[in-house]
């Protein structure tokens, strides 16, 4: 009865408006970009991959592989290990610096007090050592001093100049245990008596009673040093007295 109406647009074709080519030519352009980023991002994604086939998490373009919080538990991770191996390095190097060992490897604790005293041994040894070389050397410097006197007055000044130093190094200490106060006095009198027979061998090499001198001069320093070796073995007892037994070990 009706007859079948045709589809009807509501748009005809002559009404369709057409885009600017303008604005085509953008879109192809964007479409372009997005297809070549889109390549990029592909490419990267590969490249954080290395041979291994494990993610390379130090890559520059790895962050869309893996979280930050990932990253940051995995940092304490590091930083929590590193530090349990320090401390325990340190408390290994603290134990041993205050522990002494005897012949058959027996540990001691170093007390506080040991270290202070050990301190100014340290210092001491560099002067009473010095002095112990002398023994020996002046025994061919005296009898040099008379026939060779403008080579072997020159190593006697550079002698001179040395032990006043070391002798200045030490009176200076300010901090000489108690217990050492003695053997400190008698070190820095016997340099200091060692000064004076150097400057007069200086001043009387020429003299006819030279050589006389000399060896009762050198006999003296001889018998002082003596002593002082004396003193200083026994400053040995004190400073390990933990091990000797002198104080209670734990």
């Amino acid at each position: 009865m009706f007859k079948k109406n045709e589809d009807w647009n509501i748009w005809e074709e002559e009404d369709v408006i057409e885009e600017p080519k303008e604005n085509a030519n953008k879109k192809d352009k964007k479409k372009r970009k997005l297809l070549k980023r889109n390549k990029k991002t592909e490419k990267k994604e590969e490249e954080v991959w290395d041979e291994s086939g494990e993610i390379d998490y130090l890559s520059e373009d790895s962050d869309a592989i893996y979280s930050k919080d990932d990253e940051v538990r995995y940092s304490k991770k590091k930083i929590a290990i590193f530090s349990i191996i320090v401390v325990l390095i340190g408390l290994f190097g603290i134990g041993y610096f205050n522990t002494d060992f005897d012949e058959n490897n027996k540990a001691y604790v170093v007390s506080y007090d040991l270290h202070y005293e050990r301190k100014y041994v340290e210092k001491a040894d560099d002067l009473y050592n010095y002095c112990l070389n002398l023994e020996e050397e002046l025994k061919t410097i005296i009898p040099a001093l008379a026939s060779n006197s403008l080579e072997t007055t020159n190593e006697v000044q550079k002698i001179l100049q040395t032990l006043n130093a070391k002798t200045d190094n030490v009176s200076r200490y300010t901090e000489v245990p108690q217990i050492m106060a003695n053997y400190n006095d008698n070190l820095i009198s016997f340099a200091m008596s060692t000064e004076t027979m150097l400057e007069t061998m200086l001043g009387n090499y020429t003299s006819s009673d030279y050589m006389a001198w000399a060896e009762s001069a050198y006999n003296d320093f001889v018998d002082s040093l003596n002593t002082l070796k004396y003193l200083r073995s026994q400053i040995d007892f004190v400073i390990y007295r933990n091990v000797y037994g002198g104080e209670e070990n734990e």
